[in-house]
């Protein structure tokens, strides 16, 4: 730019002519606008730096959230699909158990070998429900159970003239328990499942009746009693034994 006054060059920040000396008014003017673009640029960038932070803090939350719900999302998917597979491999063992033992498990029926069928059915994971062609013999499988259950109470516990009031309502509960599972039914015409419920039942009323005290015409009679019944039948069948 030139000197207003003499001509010369001048640089737009000079405040005077450095030849003769003039004001330059344009380098006032020049140096408050330098001062109001630097003011405007920082406060621009202040907004900004505290507009980012902002950005980043909330960009972190709903990233964290989101990765949160990915996690979680991942290990309930994994979960599920764990479960299924355990599950797919226990009823896989269970229908090969029951068709390695087939043969073990029907002879066991025919001769009503209770216990060793609750047995081999547990300890080998054998259920017939795992294989279409022993599912008739499944009902089977579980009074021989629920006899075990009421066998072990009374073979062990009852001969132990200590036994609690616990433990004798305990009985009660496994022998309603049979006769429940009795009264269901075999849910076949099989004719074998069909004479193992009969045999069961008859057993079941001669253990009780020699343990425990009950009559043979009450131990006749349990299938068509109540829970309740049951129980107070039981307690008092024994506590009368007990104390001849």
């Amino acid at each position: 730019m030139k000197c207003q006054q003499c001509g010369s060059n001048l640089q737009i920040d000079n405040a005077y002519c450095p030849y003769c000396g003039a004001v330059n008014p344009v380098a006032k003017k020049h140096r408050e606008d330098m001062k109001r673009y630097a003011n405007d640029y920082k406060r621009t960038k202040e907004e900004v730096v505290r507009n980012t932070r902002s950005f980043n803090k909330k960009t972190f939350r709903i990233t964290a959230i989101a990765v949160t719900v990915a996690a979680v999302l991942g290990s309930l998917i994994f979960t599920a699909l764990a479960d299924t597979i355990g599950r797919n491999m226990y009823y896989d063992k269970r229908r090969q158990n029951a068709s390695q033992y087939f043969e073990e498990v029907i002879q066991l029926i025919e001769d009503c070998d209770y216990i060793k069928l609750d047995t081999l059915a547990r300890s080998k994971n054998v259920r017939s429900t795992g294989d279409k062609s022993m599912r008739e013999y499944y009902n089977a499988e579980r009074l021989a159970t629920e006899y075990s259950y009421v066998f072990n109470d009374v073979m062990i516990k009852l001969t132990d003239n200590d036994i609690t009031q616990t433990e004798l309502s305990n009985l009660g509960n496994e022998v309603y328990s049979f006769y429940k599972y009795y009264n269901a039914g075999p849910d076949t015409e099989n004719e074998t499942v069909v004479k193992f419920f009969e045999n069961c039942k008859r057993d079941m009323g001669f253990l009780l009746t020699t343990y425990v005290g009950i009559s043979k015409e009450d131990a006749d009679n349990l299938a068509n009693m109540s829970e309740g019944q049951i129980h107070v039948l039981v307690e008092e069948a024994y506590n009368g034994k007990s104390t001849k």
